[in-house]
């Protein structure tokens, strides 16, 4: 599936904020989870999160999501230490939600554009195999580790890795930074 977007209701202008937001504050993620209904006992998620302190973005957020057309949860983090603040997350989950999100922000995107790239392939690879996957799924194979689904995780991860080399990034000023 290509990047067109889903909603009509999310101008350009939020559309970019939100790329802005999951740039510096998200997390596009795959992850293996406990799914004690399936034949291996483990499936495998993605999700896109958000963690900050300032409950008004994450309220933004929510209405963006809303327009979206995706479902979505909160968690509040309490911190023990009464120096930190208390923290909100805001995540959506499933293959449909999360494509949707990226497609919506994907054009925006410059940090984690790769690994929202990824993400996207990934799903698009994902649901495109789901009627043979989920036969296999019912015969016992298990998912993760196909080697396609270690492949995508690999090329995450590999995404995510710091692309600042300590050699070349010593204090400069007025340099555009090299990577």
């Amino acid at each position: 599936m290509g990047l067109e977007t889903i909603s009509r209701e999310v101008r350009p202008d939020e559309a970019a904020w939100l790329a802005g937001i999951l740039d510096g504050e998200g997390c596009f993620h795959m992850s293996l989870y406990k799914r004690n209904n399936y034949p291996s006992g483990k499936a495998f998620q993605v999700i896109i999160k958000v963690s900050n302190i300032d409950a008004l973005i994450i309220h933004k957020i929510s209405e963006i999501y809303k327009k979206i057309n995706v479902g979505f949860h909160y968690n509040l983090w309490k911190r023990k230490n009464p120096k930190h603040h208390d923290a909100l997350s805001i995540t959506v989950g499933g293959m449909k939600s999360c494509r949707r999100v990226v497609n919506e922000v994907l054009p925006y995107l410059s940090g984690k554009k790769k690994q929202a790239e990824i993400m996207l392939e990934y799903i698009n690879w994902r649901l495109d195999k789901k009627n043979f996957i989920h036969k296999k799924l019912l015969q016992g194979e298990y998912l993760p580790e196909r080697p396609e689904v270690i492949g995508f995780v690999r090329k995450l991860g590999k995404a995510k890795k710091d692309l600042i080399d300590p050699s070349t990034t010593k204090r400069r000023a007025g340099e555009i930074l090299k990577i």
